[in-house]
């Protein structure tokens, strides 16, 4: 276990973190160019088996920005897994982060659908680019006022024996960093197999690309965070913080369903999911604050690193 406990550390530390940025960075550049070569080619008749790729990735130069966003997803991926042992709440915000990227990938996908003419609002397509933009905006105002919330939050001191609760955030975090590669590699494959199938007619629906691994990555995260609360009954005796991990759970179940819904019922419980967990750490920071102020004598505050 110790051995286990090496490796986490080692692949969640800063070092690793920093060096995972950089490949990142020079991947996302690399994959822009090669898709927009590839655009180039499917535009010229050159590409072979271009039936059997996504033709809205490859319909135009705008699209060629959906390849270096996945990328960044990878990275974010990567640092919710990273801040996992060090702040709970902090891994929750990256899940916010991760749906938002995944919807502006998305508007970068769906925008060569859009009809440009003055009737706007009577083409489908263009309701939901603008839904999906609108989505955007706000969550992107949600995670900024979520972060200045957690910034101004005060912190509850971590108490000694509370170090196993943080090595077992660790060990975990490299046990879900091993799942996830096994998933992503599972999820791409079995989306190329379906892909390939529905150009043979044999089935007659295909996931989203934009669904692809992420579809089974929240049920993954939402397991985890549901595991990491049970455990965390046996080191928190602060109600306000197990109601508040018990929210942030909550808050990413609405991000998980809605990768089952369509068009706008979709977007809207992504938007609820954010608004959710905002208000959850809202109530959380009124709490400490109240406590702080006029703690109960009969009660004492102990935070396993939950921040």
């Amino acid at each position: 276990m110790e051995q286990m406990l090496t490796w986490a550390q080692r692949v969640l530390s800063e070092k690793v973190k920093r060096t995972f940025e950089r490949w990142m960075i020079a991947f996302a550049l690399v994959g822009f160019f090669v898709h927009l070569f590839l655009i180039f080619l499917n535009s010229q008749g050159w590409l072979p088996y271009a039936g059997l790729m996504d033709a809205e990735l490859l319909s135009q130069p705008l699209a060629a920005v959906y390849t270096p966003f996945s990328v960044i997803l990878v990275f974010e991926v990567y640092l919710l897994v990273y801040y996992l042992p060090k702040s709970f709440t902090t891994s929750i915000a990256k899940q916010y982060e991760i749906i938002a990227l995944i919807i502006i990938r998305g508007i970068f996908k769906d925008i060569e659908k859009i009809h440009l003419d003055l009737h706007w609002f009577q083409y489908q397509d263009n309701v939901q680019l603008s839904v999906d933009m609108v989505a955007f905006l706000l969550l992107f105002f949600l995670i900024a006022q979520f972060y200045i919330v957690l910034r101004n939050t005060p912190k509850v001191n971590p108490v000694g024996w509370a170090e196993g609760f943080v090595r077992l955030k660790y060990r975990l975090g490299l046990v879900l960093v091993v799942v996830l590669i096994g998933l992503a590699f599972y999820s791409l494959g079995k989306w190329f197999y379906e892909f390939y199938r529905f150009t043979q007619g044999t089935i007659d629906h295909v996931i989203s690309v934009n669904e692809v691994f992420y579809h089974d990555f929240f049920i993954v995260l939402i397991l985890v965070d549901v595991f990491l609360l049970i455990v965390s009954f046996r080191h928190v005796e602060n109600f306000s913080q197990l109601v508040r991990n018990s929210g942030f759970i909550i808050s990413t179940v609405f991000i998980r369903l809605s990768f089952l819904g369509e068009g706008m019922i979709n977007t809207l419980l992504t938007v609820v999911g954010v608004v959710f967990g905002l208000v959850t750490l809202l109530i959380y920071r009124y709490m400490i604050n109240r406590l702080q102020q006029a703690p109960h004598p009969s009660r004492e505050q102990k935070d396993p690193a939950a921040e």
